[in-house]
């Protein structure tokens, strides 16, 4: 352990550089860092980071990330053409926790809590293997004890009937008697051995799970503190406002330096708050070329922005663009769709069902979305809808969701057989539309595809079709 005083807080980038457990780490990535035999510059623009946030990596004046250290090693791979040892992850995985612990305890606590749900979850992958592999174990020597049984039971038959005509076949079933109900009792000890280790094993799987629910619920709390950490912090490693990013952007497009003018907006993206987005937003969308980079920042800080920050940021960019609002939130609602849970995508719903502008952006996001959504999420959706009265949305998404495959149809389908709302006109409409996506030729060949997954999938839930 390091000399160093800890400060209480988040050590600064000079003081983190001292803790010698950083410094190892840093040594360690280095050295493997050099065997690329190429400048940071270099390999900052091969990954799309920033080439001081690399330095700081490799200098020790911050603590590389896991994604950082994975893409490292896969450069590796790809240069010496040739694996990563598992004792090289090991150790470099080992280094980076000695140096979270020393210099930020509470993402220490998250990474390590990781860990832990990761190994408890492999540790209940083995178990159950394990109690497949006895119940297998079980299931066949339980079928050789009684069909063992069953032939003790023939031969003490047979025996009897013989003991009256022939003494000598007597002796000889008498000695396979004995040898059949020692197999017999074999069995039976080996069967309730396996008995006692398949209940063992149920018994350790029971408490890797009781325990991984544990861990998960300790992640998430740590997470959530670290969350509302970082969201106080000052973020020092991006002190440019709108104006500087628009005055660096326009200079690189001016040198056509196109992927520097990307990467400093997704940075920017990442770390402005909804009003300084739009501004900047605005201030690089005035040319042809700032238009491009203006709709992929765009993106990007949907992607970043929490959803209080996409809501701020669509609102004002409704209030600045009204002239061009159409494109813009058309934009918005594919970022939107793209990017956002769905309980994401029906809070933002719940902020803008009144109507207006706003609600415009779901009325397109949400059927968007629901093109590749899975059937339970989209059904979620869709309730929440039919709890609202909202049979607009409702019926943009059923005929969205209705030229998906048709299992994806049937299993939405089984899900409002299987609930209290009213189904009818939903189904109907969901049904048309996916029948309506078809020619005449193949409405014969769909029919049989769509009986044949409801009884596979569905039955009794999902009507048939004629």
């Amino acid at each position: 352990m390091s000399d160093i005083a800890r400060p209480q807080g988040r050590p600064s980038e000079l003081e983190v550089s001292q803790i010698p457990e950083v410094a190892e780490l840093a040594t360690a990535l280095t050295t493997l860092f050099n065997g690329l035999g190429i400048p940071q510059q270099r390999y900052a623009a091969r990954i799309s980071m920033d080439k001081s946030t690399v330095s700081r990596y490799l200098n020790g004046r911050r603590v590389a990330n896991q994604d950082f250290i994975n893409r490292l090693f896969t450069e590796l791979e790809r240069h010496r053409e040739t694996g990563i040892t598992d004792d090289v992850r090991s150790r470099v995985h080992r280094l980076r926790l000695k140096a979270l612990k020393v210099s930020d305890p509470q993402a220490f606590e998250v990474e390590n809590l990781r860990d832990e749900v990761d190994r408890s979850h492999r540790t209940i992958k083995n178990l159950r293997r394990q109690q497949e592999a006895l119940e297998l174990l079980l299931d066949q020597k339980e079928d050789s004890a009684r069909e063992a049984h069953q032939q003790l039971e023939l031969l003490r038959g047979d025996w009897v009937a013989d003991r009256i005509q022939n003494e000598a076949t007597f002796l000889t079933l008498t000695g396979e008697n004995q040898r059949r109900e020692e197999e017999s009792e074999s069995l039976r000890v080996e069967i309730e051995d396996l008995r006692r280790q398949l209940s063992e094993v149920n018994d350790l799987r029971r408490d890797a799970e009781d325990r991984c629910t544990e861990l998960k619920h300790q992640l998430s709390t740590a997470e959530e503190k670290l969350a509302e950490r970082l969201r106080g912090q000052i973020d020092s490693e991006f002190p440019y406002s709108p104006a500087d990013v628009t005055e660096q952007v326009l200079t690189f497009h001016a040198e056509e330096r196109f992927n520097d003018a990307a990467r400093l907006l997704s940075l920017a993206a990442a770390h402005f708050n909804g009003d300084d987005t739009v501004s900047l937003w605005r201030s690089i969308s005035r040319s042809r070329r700032g238009y491009i980079d203006a709709i992929r920042f765009l993106d990007d800080a949907v992607r970043f922005g929490s959803v209080d920050s996409v809501a701020s940021m669509a609102e004002a960019a409704h209030a600045a663009s009204s002239n061009h609002w159409p494109s813009t939130a058309q934009h918005f609602a594919t970022s939107i769709a793209s990017s956002r849970t769905v309980t994401e995508l029906l809070d933002l719903y719940n902020r803008w069902c009144a109507g207006g502008p706003m609600y415009g952006i779901m009325r397109v996001a949400l059927p968007i979305w629901s093109e590749t959504a899975t059937p339970d999420a989209t059904f979620k959706v869709l309730s929440a809808l039919k709890h609202n009265n909202d049979s607009t949305i409702q019926v943009r998404i059923l005929h969205a969701y209705g030229t998906r495959p048709t299992l994806d149809v049937v299993l939405l389908t089984a899900m409002y057989s299987g609930s209290t709302i009213n189904r009818r006109d939903e189904v109907e409409i969901l049904i048309k539309r996916w029948w309506s996506t078809f020619p005449l030729s193949e409405r014969h060949l769909r029919t049989q595809e769509w009986n044949s997954l409801v009884a596979r999938h569905a039955r009794g839930k999902v009507v048939r079709l004629a």
